[in-house]
């Protein structure tokens, strides 16, 4: 009866074991993601799976702006730049600016100041010209980039667009001069604006944290809502050396072009 009890036990092991391997031989293998292809909006660096939340810029552009007409021509300068950006994802961030701009101007001019009579010489008159402006522009802009998803080269471009608001100031001194009398001139404006700011740029990494980016931008702004001084434009030149009165500011058509042009700029992610 013992050697029954035996058998039977010995037949149900067998029969157990060869049930578990037969499931384990069906069993389907669960499915294993890495961690970077499951992540949403780029949260994730796809290389190491840490994205640079801040990234802080210094740059320097050429531009062409209000800040820099004078009497005889619209000229170009330069404008410096210092800014903070907080990267949410891949493909959204917030960045604020900060652009400093000055110029300043002088000039000489010659011209005939008349005759008192036909057999009197020709008088000259001499006219001296001084011009110092400066722009301090502070921007808010959300900076998208919508290839983050692509191969390299297109995942380094983003655009960014938001409000500005700038103080800018001119002061001006044209002095005349005739052989009997001398006349100066003096004007004096500051104000206070709100604009809007936009900007395309493209990033050439150097290392895993430094970035050398390239950008094209445009910085525009309303009509002042502050102004200390005389009513008129930043790009007004002296009346002594125009033939037209200064450019006084409306309420309507005063949009100005604060910053228009292309810069570079080094970018510390961390």
């Amino acid at each position: 009866m013992s050697n029954i009890i035996n058998y039977l036990g010995m037949l149900c092991l067998v029969l157990s074991s060869n049930y578990f391997i037969a499931s384990a031989q069906n069993t389907v293998p669960i499915e294993t993601k890495n961690i970077s292809e499951i992540s949403s909006f780029g949260l994730l660096n796809n290389d190491d799976n840490i994205i640079f939340h801040h990234h802080l810029q210094l740059g320097g552009s050429i531009i062409q702006g209000d800040i820099f007409n004078d009497y005889f021509v619209s000229k170009i300068g330069l404008m410096f730049s210092a800014g903070y950006q907080y990267q949410i994802t891949k493909a959204i961030g917030l960045a604020t600016s900060i652009y400093i701009i000055e110029s300043a101007n002088t000039a000489s001019v010659l011209y005939p100041a008349g005759q008192t009579s036909l057999t009197d010489p020709l008088y000259i008159q001499i006219g001296q010209y001084y011009r110092l402006s400066h722009s301090v522009n502070g921007t808010c802009n959300i900076v998208w980039n919508p290839f983050y998803e692509t191969p390299a080269d297109w995942s380094n471009l983003a655009v960014g667009i938001g409000i500005a608001g700038r103080s800018a100031g001119l002061l001006s001194i044209a002095t005349r001069i005739k052989p009997d009398s001398q006349a100066v001139e003096t004007r004096f404006t500051r104000q206070f604006a709100l604009g809007g700011h936009a900007f395309l740029q493209y990033v050439i990494p150097l290392s895993t944290e430094i970035d050398l980016g390239f950008r094209a931008e445009s910085q525009i702004f309303l009509p002042p809502i502050s102004i200390i001084g005389e009513r008129i434009s930043l790009r007004s030149p002296p009346s002594s050396f125009s033939y037209t009165v200064p450019i006084t500011l409306q309420s309507s058509n005063d949009i100005a072009i604060g910053a228009l042009g292309v810069g570079v700029f080094l970018r510390l992610k961390f």
